[in-house]
């Protein structure tokens, strides 16, 4: 046992070296004397408290750091692409569960959720929801929860959802978009704008170049690496300082999103920064498994189309 061999230990113990299996703890063992079970319990005795002898004489206690784990902490690790991934594959058998395509329309990203039905429809599945949730990890909160009507059903919803505390509104902000009245679409949309002319990039998207359903939003930068201002400094050390103000600058903002940040600084000689390179091989990479080609061959062609 002492050196590593708990197999065959275990194999001796029960006397069968050719084969394994499970332990049976009414089996008996060696001469028949006793049971797998008083072996174990023999090896595992109940726990006790140790004496003060077993501690060592310590007059002065190591300093503790305080740790203040704030609420943006938790919501930035929940916001990790492979957090959500793992989490959405464990609510697939409650989506299945829920599925009724007679009387409602789902729709899931992770573990946002939202329901198209009639009122009365959308309380059965909300309740069924409630219910069924808690087995799977899943814990719906009412107070959280918003249901969006026009304003002629405003009152109908209001007696359907008033007994649980549940928010009747006429629009509600949902995944990067906004459902309910037109008015409301209206101040959605200029809010956006307002957000965007405070310095939010204007970004091109790419879905599930890091991560599967996941956005990676791109910021374009051409840099003049022969200009005047930049005559002491290397075409890396630019092109780096570059990648770094992009993400000073940006990286809050996207995650907002739920989105990865990447910066695509380039020279006007063509001379691509790390951040780009990574993201062009990363390209490169996935298109080769589409295409059925080898890396250096994609590889190529977009060398080709960056040129031109």
């Amino acid at each position: 046992m002492l050196r590593g061999q708990v197999r065959s230990a275990v194999r001796w113990l029960t006397e069968r070296m050719n084969d394994g299996g499970v332990l049976d703890p009414s089996q008996l063992v060696n001469d028949g004397s006793k049971r797998v079970l008083d072996v174990l319990r023999e090896k595992h005795p109940d726990p006790a408290n140790s004496g003060t002898q077993a501690f060592l004489p310590c007059h002065h206690l190591p300093p503790l750091t305080d740790v203040d784990v704030t609420g943006s902490h938790i919501e930035h690790v929940a916001r990790r692409p492979s957090i959500h991934a793992d989490y959405a594959a464990a609510l697939t058998p409650l989506i299945a569960s829920l599925t009724d395509l007679t009387n409602w329309s789902q729709c899931w990203y992770a573990d946002d959720l939202a329901c198209a039905a009639k009122i009365p429809k959308l309380r059965e599945w909300f309740d069924n929801l409630c219910k069924l949730g808690p087995a799977y990890g899943y814990y719906p909160e009412p107070q959280k929860t918003v249901v969006v009507v026009d304003e002629v059903d405003e009152a109908e919803a209001n007696a359907c959802f008033g007994d649980i505390g549940v928010k009747v509104s006429r629009g509600q902000c949902y995944l990067g978009g906004f459902i309910g009245d037109p008015e409301g679409t209206k101040h959605y949309v200029e809010a956006k704008e307002a957000d965007d002319s405070r310095g939010r990039p204007a970004l091109i998207s790419i879905r599930g170049v890091w991560q599967p359903q996941t956005a990676v939003l791109l910021d374009v930068r051409v840099i003049d690496t022969d200009a005047q201002s930049y005559a002491s400094r290397t075409v890396d050390a630019v092109l780096c300082s570059a990648e770094q103000e992009k993400k000073r600058k940006y990286s809050a903002a996207v995650e907002d999103r739920r989105a990865s940040f990447t910066p695509f600084v380039v020279s006007v000689d063509g001379v691509l920064g790390h951040d780009a390179q990574h993201l062009m091989k990363r390209l490169c990479d996935q298109i080769a498994v589409k295409w059925e080609k080898s890396h250096s061959e994609v590889m190529g062609v977009m060398s080709l189309v960056s040129i031109f």
